[in-house]
């Protein structure tokens, strides 16, 4: 069983690396939508490991769901699990060390669902 001080610091790790996933996405929902790739919206997501963030992008000339693709980042202990989902079917992409996330590995996520996207 963990101890207070560690569930203090996992607490902590997360807090902060959700606070990096939201401004990471917060800004390449900004230059997608700018750049006029597609329309991106971010969106909380509550499952039973806790509280996940995504970046969901759909075309700028229909709004079908069918069309929709997205990611999600998605605690799972000290990991982060990371799904991509198109038209509402999720499927598991592959899970991160929450030290290992940052920026750079966010973003070549995102590069990745625009590839995804145009496909």
């Amino acid at each position: 069983m963990q101890d207070d001080e560690s569930i203090d610091r996992m607490s902590d790790t997360s807090v902060a690396i959700h606070g990096l996933i939201h401004n990471v996405l917060s800004r390449c929902r900004n230059e997608i939508e700018e750049a006029g790739q597609a329309n991106a919206s971010i969106e909380w997501q509550r499952k039973m490991t806790g509280l996940g963030i995504g970046l969901t992008l759909w075309s700028t000339r229909t709004s079908s769901l069918k069309q929709r693709v997205g990611i999600v980042f998605q605690p799972n202990g000290n990991q982060m699990a990371v799904e991509m989902f198109r038209g509402g079917h999720a499927q598991p992409f592959d899970v991160f060390n929450l030290e290992d996330l940052n920026e750079e590995v966010i973003r070549s996520l995102i590069t990745r669902l625009l590839v995804e996207a145009s496909s």
